[in-house]
């Protein structure tokens, strides 16, 4: 569920993100980015990880940040 919605616009959720979007953030999730940026895309990579245990090492990437 989108956290604000205003004139027919939302913010992302998890589902509004493109296979080359996410492709993206698994780049900068990769990279040497700011720690926090690198968690949440790793958040964004696990959720959409189908099935969910094939995005285990995200998790385990972002913990160790």
């Amino acid at each position: 569920m989108p956290m604000i919605r205003s004139s027919g616009s939302q913010t992302a959720t998890p589902s509004d993100f493109t296979a080359a979007e996410l492709g993206l953030l698994r780049y900068v999730f990769e990279s040497d980015a700011d720690p926090p940026l690198r968690v949440r895309c790793a958040d964004l990579c696990w959720l959409r990880s189908v099935p969910r245990h094939a995005g285990l090492g995200f998790t385990l990437l972002a913990i160790s940040l």
